[in-house]
């Protein structure tokens, strides 16, 4: 999950855009849950074209992921993770719930 500041590219050889527009990134459809509630994101299949995007989930908006690391858990005992996205109001734009696991 990552999108870079992509520039219009040309002879200066910087990145140009290999996204459908107005997205700038892709990430993993796994990660839908947490994505598409924004309304900054959409499936790349919804756009057709899932089979170029290996079905990930296409964003108009910048993205950065969070890595949240738990010790001695795993996918029997670990809790729930429940993520609020906090508007500059203070309201609540979405929730998102998903279960912690263990890689590896």
């Amino acid at each position: 999950v990552m999108a870079p500041d992509w520039t219009d590219g040309g002879a200066s050889g910087a990145l140009t855009n290999p996204f459908p527009s107005p997205h700038l990134g892709l990430a993993s459809s796994k990660y839908e849950p947490f994505l598409l509630p924004t309304g900054a994101c959409v499936t790349s299949e919804s756009l057709g074209v899932g089979n170029q995007f290996t079905q990930g989930t296409l964003c108009s908006k910048p993205m950065r992921m969070v890595k949240i690391w738990t010790f001695d858990q795993d996918e029997t005992t670990a809790p729930a993770l429940v993520v609020d996205l906090i508007g500059g109001s203070g309201e609540v734009l979405f929730t998102a719930s998903t279960k912690l696991y263990a890689i590896g």
